[in-house]
């Protein structure tokens, strides 16, 4: 299910969230969420486990593609853009926040 939600653009290119994300493949969700705050390589890590598909080179789910994006004009949107999307995605699944 392709639904907009899910998608967001990095540079012209289209980036698309996984629909699910399984307990089973992401048991540490909490701790890496937490850690994106301070490091970068936390987000390449939280992408990796996030992201089905995108429009850069190589593939989504390997670390060693994100440690090729842009430091300046690439990771930290893909930060903002998946941090928006689970908070919505949380909410609307009733999820309080805090």
């Amino acid at each position: 299910m392709d639904t907009e939600r899910n998608v967001f653009y990095v540079g012209g290119r289209r980036v698309k969230l996984r629909d699910r994300i399984p307990l089973k493949t992401a048991p540490h969700l909490p701790k890496l969420l937490r850690a994106v705050e301070d490091d970068y390589n936390a987000i390449a890590r939280l992408g990796a486990l996030l992201v089905e598909e995108w429009e850069f080179d190589g593939d989504p789910g390997d670390i060693r593609a994100w440690q090729e994006l842009d430091l300046l004009s690439e990771i930290p949107v893909f930060a903002v853009e998946i941090g928006k999307n689970l908070s919505q995605r949380q909410e609307a699944a009733g999820v309080p926040k805090g």
